[in-house]
């Protein structure tokens, strides 16, 4: 199951571009733990949203996963 943080981390891989980067330097950009991203990368591996051969994310099932399902992964809250 996908987290919010799985989102951002994709979302970010996305933006880097084609290149390879290290889960550290994602870590560092996005101010969480390496650990996080790599749970973030393997959940994003196992939902086929991250492709971990070519380090690329499927664009297409990351639009879907995020025009219909964003809802899920974070839920709003009024307040």
């Amino acid at each position: 199951m996908l987290r919010p943080l799985d989102i951002v981390v994709l979302l970010k891989v996305r933006l880097i571009g084609p290149e390879p980067i290290g889960q550290v330097r994602i870590a560092n950009l996005l101010h969480v733990s390496s650990a996080s991203v790599n749970g973030a990368l393997r959940r994003g591996t196992q939902s086929r949203l991250y492709d971990p051969h070519r380090c690329t994310v499927n664009i297409g099932a990351m639009e879907e996963a995020l025009f219909h399902g964003i809802r899920y992964f974070m839920p709003p809250e009024q307040g």
